[in-house]
């Protein structure tokens, strides 16, 4: 809990400056897990699609990504 915390902090200082995956769908990584934090930036928002396991298959994020 600790790492993801730590991870939507990082999220809050600069969400800009994670990569585009698909669209305008950005990830961000959870250090010390396979996991990843998958976000839409709209203006000054965030939105987060998903948090999932770095193994699964990438269409279980891209579905959510309508937001």
């Amino acid at each position: 809990m600790d790492a993801v915390e730590a991870t939507f902090a990082k999220l809050a200082e600069a969400a800009h400056q994670f990569p585009i995956l698909f669209l305008d769908v950005r990830r961000i990584s959870v250090p010390g897990f396979p996991y990843g934090v998958f976000y839409k930036l709209r203006g000054s928002d965030c939105f987060v699609i998903a948090i999932m396991h770095g193994r699964r298959h990438p269409r279980r994020w891209q579905s959510r990504g309508e937001a």
